[in-house]
Formats: C-alpha cells, sequence, structure tokens
C-alpha cells in the first residue's frame, strides 16, 4: 500500500511503546517497563496518570523512570486531555525539558487553542495535536495559522482515511511540521502507519500499543517484531497492508 503514499524511503522504522496506564509505584514502574526494554524498545511514551495530581510524587516518578530507562532511551508524554488548563501542567515542564522528553501531546481540548499557544511560548518540548478530535485538515488550520503546535498526531482511521492523510502532508509541506500518526487501537492502524511512515522524507516513530487488549494483541497473525535496536522492517515488496488477519478472533468478537 506504501504506494499510495508515494516511494519507500524507509525500509525501518523506530517503533514506541505505548505505556498506558503507567503504575504508580517506582518497583511497579519498574516491573512494567524492563520487559519493553527487555523486547527491544528503546521509545516509550507515558501518559498523565490521576497521580500526577501529587506534584512532588510526580517529579520523583518522572526521575525514577528516566533513570531506569537510561538517557539514550527516547521519553515522550501523552496529556490525554487530563489537563484543562496550562497552569496544571507548567510546573511539570521544568523536569519533562532537563529529562529531554521528545515531545508533549494532547495537551488540552482542542477548542482550548489559547493555552497551545502559551505552552508553545512556554517550552522548547514539540507539541503535538491531533489525535483526538481532528477530523479534517481544516481543523488543524487554526492551529497551523497561530502556530500552535510542531508534531500533527492524527488517527488516520478517524481522520477521513488516507486521502485525507496526504491532504495533510500537502497542507504542512512547507511549514516545517512533523506528522506523527496516533496509532492505539490495532494493528491494522499500525500497518496503515507503517505504510505512510516509510514514505516520508524524514525518519519518524511508529506508535506500538502495548494495549492488552484482544483486538490490538491478535487480530493479525503476523504482527511486527521489535529487533534489538527497537526498530520494525517494512517490506517493500508486500500485497496490501503486508498483515494477515485471525479471522477465528474477529468471528469471536462478532455481535449477530
Amino acid at each position: 500500500m506504501h504506494t499510495y503514499f508515494g516511494e519507500q524511503k524507509h525500509d525501518k522504522l523506530p517503533a514506541y511503546a505505548t505505556v498506558y496506564p503507567l503504575a504508580a509505584e517506582e518497583s511497579d514502574i519498574k516491573a512494567q517497563i524492563m520487559p519493553l526494554l527487555d523486547q527491544g524498545f528503546r521509545r516509550l511514551k507515558i501518559c498523565v496518570e490521576p497521580w500526577w495530581q501529587d506534584k512532588d510524587k510526580t517529579l520523583s516518578n518522572l526521575s525514577y523512570l528516566r533513570q531506569l530507562v537510561g538517557q539514550d532511551c527516547h521519553l515522550m508524554l501523552d496529556v490525554a486531555l487530563e489537563f484543562t488548563q496550562l497552569e496544571q501542567l507548567s510546573p511539570f515542564i521544568p523536569r519533562l525539558e532537563a529529562l529531554d522528553f521528545k515531545w508533549i501531546e494532547a495537551p488540552f481540548n482542542l477548542e482550548n487553542l489559547k493555552d497551545h499557544i502559551r505552552l508553545k511560548q512556554l517550552t522548547r518540548i514539540p507539541l503535538g495535536v491531533g489525535d483526538l478530535g481532528m477530523t479534517t485538515c481544516r481543523e488543524f488550520e487554526p492551529y497551523l495559522k497561530e502556530a500552535a503546535f510542531d508534531i500533527a498526531q492524527p488517527d488516520i482511521t478517524l481522520f477521513g482515511g488516507v486521502s485525507e492523510m496526504m491532504k495533510l502532508k500537502q497542507l504542512l509541506a512547507d511549514k516545517n511540521k512533523r506528522i506523527v500518526p496516533h496509532a492505539y487501537n490495532s494493528d491494522i492502524t499500525i500497518a496503515v502507519n507503517s505504510h505512510f511512515l516509510s514514505c516520508q522524507p524524514q525518519q519518524e516513530a511508529l506508535e506500538y500499543s502495548t494495549s492488552p487488549s484482544l483486538l490490538r494483541q491478535a487480530l493479525i497473525k503476523n504482527p511486527y517484531s521489535i529487533d534489538s535496536n527497537g526498530m520494525v522492517t517494512i517490506a517493500k515488496e508486500q500485497d496490501g497492508l503486508g498483515i494477515k488477519l485471525n479471522w477465528d478472533i474477529i468471528q469471536s468478537c462478532t455481535i449477530r
């Protein structure tokens, strides 16, 4: 399918594991994270959790996480709209910067453009928007006009499909913005994203959800494997998306 998106430029992509929810205690964080490192992941995205209401605990857990994974592991933060205003997030910005977080995703409700602008002015950490709520290119335009983001993160399955992704790529082509699609729900979405990303000039990371959901873990028979460097291989010659559906799982989850 990658031929729809253009010429393949990357046959390998770095994968990042989305860890949701992140445990609250250090021993549990270690038990949660170490298997991912052993699996090969060198990029991890965590989410804002209820325990972020305790500032000291949050700062301590963030520092512990960085110590645990080492300096070479990329860390990203998904606020997942848990905060409604900048004042809730701003106390954590200095620590996130010091710990070299690579982006902040979905910091506020999309209607709150003002605080996206303020956050962009407050931090050097790239800001990502679009994974929750944006369904067309038109919805990116106010953010583009106000320079309120760095990374577009639409979910192709919610964004109007592959044709709208191509329109977004054209819209952002000369705007110095990155596109890193959201992919939390299934290996079908991950496969579509991998084809899109393999054709982009800049090598970007492929989201790889760690959700225990049956449809996330067993929907296809040939999921991507993570190598020791945290990379996945995107075959150049393959039919369609290159995935083999597990029809037993599909039938067992079908409601008649």
